[in-house]
Parts: C-alpha cells; sequence; structure tokens
C-alpha cells in the first residue's frame, strides 16, 4: 500500500491534481496542503485516499499425503504491463480470488488494516467482488472474512499476540524473535515515493510479506 499524505476530507481535491501535475509537483501540492513539514516530511494519508500498488501473499497449502508447500504469489504479475499495474485490476483480481477459492486467510492485523484498505479502495474503484463479499446470517454458518474473531476464515495474528498500547509488538518484532527475517527491503513510507518516481522494486512485494 502506498502511505504518503495525511489530507482532511475537504482537502481532497488534490488528488485530482494526479491527473493534470507531474509527479514532483504533485507531491509537492499534496504536502502543502496535508500540512507537511520538515520535522514530517511525509505525513500519513487516510486510507481510503491511498492507491493500492501491489498485494502479496504466502500461499500454503496441504496435499493429499498431509505435506506441507509454501509459494510466494505478487500482484501485479507483469509490473511492466500497464494494465496490470491499474489498480482496479490488481483489487478485482485479488478479492475475486479469495471470494472463489475460499482460503483461510492469515494477517497481522489484517482486519484493520489490510482489509479495510482493500475494500476501501474496492469500493472507491467500483468493485462488487460479490463472492468474497457475501456474509453468512451467522459466521459459524459460512464464510466471513469480515469477522476475524469468530470466523476461522479470517485469522488476525495481531489480536492473539497484541497486548495493551507499547505491549504490541509489530511483525518485523514478532518475525525477528520467531527467527524469520523481517523486512528485508523498502519500508512502508518509503513506498509512495517510489512509486511516483517510478522506482519501487519489483520484488518489493514478495520481500514485504515475507515476514
Amino acid at each position: 500500500m502506498s502511505n504518503g499524505f495525511r489530507m482532511r476530507m475537504q482537502d481532497a481535491g488534490c488528488i485530482s491534481f494526479r491527473k493534470t501535475l507531474k509527479k514532483p509537483k504533485f507531491l509537492k501540492q499534496c504536502g502543502k496542503q496535508a500540512e507537511q513539514t520538515e520535522e514530517e516530511p511525509m505525513p500519513y494519508l487516510k486510507t481510503v485516499l491511498c492507491r493500492v500498488v501491489s498485494i502479496a501473499a504466502v500461499v500454503r497449502k496441504r496435499k493429499d499425503d498431509n505435506s506441507i508447500t509454501l509459494s510466494l504469489t505478487s500482484l501485479p504479475h507483469h509490473p511492466e504491463n500497464l494494465e496490470d499495474r491499474q489498480e482496479a485490476k490488481l483489487l478485482s483480481t485479488f478479492l475475486n480470488a479469495i471470494g472463489d477459492k475460499k482460503p483461510q486467510l492469515v494477517g497481522f492485523n489484517s482486519q484493520r488494516s489490510d482489509l479495510k484498505i482493500l475494500v476501501q479502495r474496492a469500493v472507491a474503484q467500483g468493485i462488487q467482488a460479490k463472492s468474497f463479499a457475501k456474509r453468512p446470517d451467522k459466521p459459524w454458518e459460512g464464510v466471513d472474512y469480515f469477522d476475524s474473531k469468530f470466523s476461522p476464515v479470517h485469522v488476525d495474528l495481531i489480536e492473539i499476540l497484541g497486548g495493551f498500547g507499547k505491549s504490541t509488538p509489530s511483525l518485523h518484532e514478532m518475525a525477528n524473535v520467531c527467527g524469520i527475517p523481517g523486512k528485508m527491503s523498502v519500508e512502508g513510507d518509503e513506498v509512495a515515493t517510489l512509486w511516483l518516481e517510478g522506482r519501487l522494486p519489483k520484488s518489493w512485494p514478495t520481500t514485504n510479506v515475507m515476514p
């Protein structure tokens, strides 16, 4: 997800500048309206005003002989292809695939962050994803990705491992104490600038999902 600038809803008009201004000027204009300062050069942007530039996941499968396989997958499949990079296609491909295959989703702060961002931007893009969005009358009566507390198809690890306030670990911290590499490439607050400058590494989504 590309988090760049925090903007009040009445300032959201700066998004339209993206169509008419070159990237450096767009960045400067958004920064001005988002109360950008030298102390905070990259203020936080409300997620509904973000743009999803990539989606990645570790896929775990159990074979008939009970052996487990792990694989990495990411969108866009072909980053050099302009059509594949369109946000609407990324979101539609991912949400419809989840809705059709109905896997168990496991994330870290996925209920309050990842899933919310994907759904907010899907609404903004006019994507329905009916099979993903369909909810049962009761969580235990079917697949419900919106209820990580009662539905087993969505496990949010932060709700299991989290504490109160400063005692809540980050994904990077949990990965490291478990002997798993944490963030290995781009930090979240660098994504917006790199994307606008066309310098976001093609490997970023997969290296970012490894923890």
